[in-house]
């Protein structure tokens, strides 16, 4: 063999154990990525916000066109402890938020002004995802409970809640995400809605295809608080991103309302205010979070 043959020989060599380096890279990239299969592409988070006034007032958000809602988030701003979040309800595309202001059944209400801000998570999870609900019986009992279950092999993205009767004389005290299911409490206050009907309305966010590293993050407060009228904390995904949010005000007493759930890329800021009048129980919040590989 002449050396111009060897050296072609070689060169050949060369190339088919680059190619097959390629091809084996290639398959181990594939196999590697099989994990995140199902993530959620494309998060992010949209915000409205109504003008500051001292009526009763709600608001939508919309995902930008394509994407769907994954999770919610509201805020108060001004009247502290003198209005309650009514709803935080999810739909396919939009959130929409509502705001009473304590006593506005009776039509005493604040003379503050204030504001009301909604968020959704917005995004592109792989295969379908639902909306599903459920309501407690309307009737004039003083706190109610009701869970909303996914469908069979459907995993919780996200959660809602919405009173209906309630018009601020009602908390929503608790909003807890778990794998497949959302739990939501509401209680009335100290003044009470007089035997009048109403009821709680529960929300889950439900994915068809788990995203990978799919968990529940929780964090408490600095409570018991039991010299302060209020309580926040935040509850952060590790190395993840958020997706959905959740609260539980623990011991609140219907004395205590949630003012904050504000989501960020991989956290979730939760405080919780006493009501106007204060709140003689030992209380605090519990933030969740909802979290995925990003």
């Amino acid at each position: 063999m002449n050396t111009s043959t060897a050296n072609i020989f070689t060169v050949r060599k060369r190339a088919i154990l680059v190619t097959l380096l390629v091809m084996l890279a290639a398959a181990g990239m594939t196999v590697l990525a099989n994990p995140s299969s199902a993530d959620v592409p494309d998060l992010e988070f949209v915000e409205q916000s109504t003008g500051y006034d001292s009526d009763d007032k709600g608001i939508d958000v919309t995902c930008p066109e394509g994407k769907r809602v994954l999770g919610v988030g509201a805020d108060l701003d001004g009247a502290r402890g003198k209005v309650v979040i009514d709803q935080v309800v999810p739909t396919t595309y939009s959130v929409n938020a509502y705001a009473y202001e304590y006593g506005s059944r009776y039509n005493t209400g604040t003379g503050d002004d204030w504001r009301l801000r909604v968020w959704a998570f917005c995004g592109n999870p792989r295969g379908s995802t639902v909306i599903s609900s459920r309501e407690s019986d309307s009737n004039p009992d003083d706190s109610k409970e009701v869970t909303a279950p996914c469908p069979d092999g459907y995993d919780v993205l996200g959660s809602g809640a919405k009173l209906d009767g309630a018009r601020g004389e009602v908390v929503i005290d608790e909003m807890i995400p778990s794998a497949d299911s959302v739990a939501v409490g509401a209680i009335e206050d100290d003044r009470g809605l007089d035997d009048a009907n109403w009821k709680i309305r529960a929300y889950a966010i439900c994915a068809e295809n788990r995203p990978a590293g799919l968990e529940i993050v929780s964090r408490d407060g600095d409570g018991p608080i039991t010299s302060d009228d209020n309580d926040s904390t935040y509850a952060h995904c590790p190395g993840k991103q958020a997706l959905g949010s959740g609260f539980d005000i623990m011991d609140g007493g219907g004395e205590t309302g949630i003012e904050k759930l504000i989501p960020g890329s991989d956290t979730v800021v939760t405080t919780a205010v006493e009501d106007w009048d204060g709140n003689s129980r030992d209380w605090f919040v519990r933030a969740y979070v909802i979290c995925a590989n990003a």
